[in-house]
């Protein structure tokens, strides 16, 4: 019986360890014709290694990457890339320490501040991206830049793997309680 318990419990670690495989956010960059908006996607690492982190749009995106703190704060510059991926897309592979970092994306010319706006004519009102990050990371939280200067924060939904992983494990110690009692 010990052996099967075993055989269960490094099955269910095995299958919680691959499903934090990185994450993928999308979201728009709004244009008033003169200036375009910044999104910030702040994740935390939770093992270190090499991230890779795409920004992929419609236009000509850009991305800063900044270290940053899981309520919100900005801190440090660590990279900047303009059309590193393929077309006009931008790419950051780097390794980073366990810990919360920020992406703040807009189109082309991101100013290397906290806040602000991309100073470029886009294509249209609105430019859909999709930002992906590579490795045991884990998305906190979206804040979207509107045109007025402020920002609208989204909060990461659990995806369903992890919430079912987290049910079989509850429902497992049940069953392991109840026949222990027994």
């Amino acid at each position: 019986m010990k052996i099967k318990s075993f055989v269960a419990s490094m099955a269910l670690l095995l299958i919680s360890t691959g499903a934090n495989a990185g994450f993928i956010s999308t979201g728009a960059i709004e244009s008033d014709g003169t200036n375009a908006t910044l999104d910030h996607t702040y994740f935390s690492v939770n093992t270190a290694g090499t991230i890779e982190i795409a920004l992929s749009s419609t236009d000509d995106p850009e991305m800063n990457l900044r270290f940053a703190t899981a309520s919100g704060i900005l801190g440090a510059f660590i990279v900047n890339n303009d059309d590193g991926g393929p077309g006009l897309n931008s790419l950051i592979s780097i390794f980073l320490n366990v810990g919360v970092y920020a992406v703040i994306n807009g189109e082309f010319a991101v100013p290397n501040t906290e806040v602000g706006f991309s100073h470029f004519n886009p294509e249209g009102p609105s430019n859909p991206y999709t930002l992906s990050v590579s490795g045991d990371t884990s998305l906190l939280f979206v804040r979207e830049g509107n045109l007025d200067g402020s920002f609208t924060q989204t909060n990461a939904v659990p995806e369903p793997t992890s919430l079912l992983l987290l049910g079989l494990g509850l429902a497992g110690m049940g069953i392991r309680k109840r026949r222990k009692a027994c």
